[in-house]
């Protein structure tokens, strides 16, 4: 009884190949095809568990917004695939309580079967933008010069996916949906992303380096 059921184990695998071999095969896709397909979703499968989480940038001078002196952000990358990247801006210069942040959301694919540790190419693709402020002051300010266009609400999230032709002046937003190609790293504690992703094409994909953006784990509080 134990080796029928252990046949049992060995065959059933082997039906399920041969059944995917066959499908794919009508398809017009070689076994080859299919193999280097399995093996790409299984390592895309497996920098996604790796990335899982918040990673968050060391404080940045930076004046984007009106009134405001640093910076920081926070990738959040889920195992679906899916990701969120805020960018916190701060009206102090060592960012300890964020007035306004800036959200998009999208997805992230992995197109070779690289290993994220070892330096991997990444795409992401932004599908939506949101705004929210934080502070009072910082929101009647806004409304007074009309700032992107639109109204204010402390607390209350504002989509401006539809509004991001504005441009870079408003709240750096980019237009969206928009495809960026870009190169990451897992390197011991720290995740580097290879800075000014490319929006026009894969050809032009930057490559890790010291001018990469460094995350580490970890989120704001």
């Amino acid at each position: 009884m134990k080796s029928l059921t252990k046949n049992r184990l060995i065959f059933l695998p082997a039906v399920a190949m041969t059944v995917i071999f066959s499908a794919t095969g009508c398809k017009g896709q070689s076994a080859k095809d299919v193999v280097r397909g399995i093996q790409n979703k299984a390592n895309e499968k497996k920098n996604e568990f790796a990335l899982s989480g918040s990673w968050v940038s060391n404080c940045e001078p930076e004046s984007i917004v009106p009134k405001f002196k640093a910076g920081r952000e926070v990738y959040k990358f889920s195992v679906d695939g899916t990701f969120e990247r805020r960018h916190y801006f701060f009206s102090e210069s060592n960012c300890q309580s964020p007035s306004f942040v800036r959200i998009e959301k999208g997805d992230i694919n992995f197109p070779e079967t690289r290993d994220v540790k070892d330096g991997t190419p990444a795409d992401f693709s932004f599908k939506k933008v949101e705004v929210e402020v934080k502070d009072k002051t910082v929101a009647d300010v806004l409304n007074s010069i009309g700032y992107c266009d639109t109204h204010f609400d402390v607390g209350q999230k504002t989509d401006l996916t539809n509004a991001s032709q504005l441009g870079p002046k408003c709240a750096g937003i980019k237009h969206t949906p928009r495809n960026t190609f870009t190169t990451m790293k897992l390197n011991g504690g720290q995740l580097l992303v290879a800075g000014d992703a490319s929006e026009e094409s894969v050809s032009d994909r930057p490559n890790v380096d010291d001018q990469s953006k460094v995350y580490i784990k970890g989120d704001l509080n």
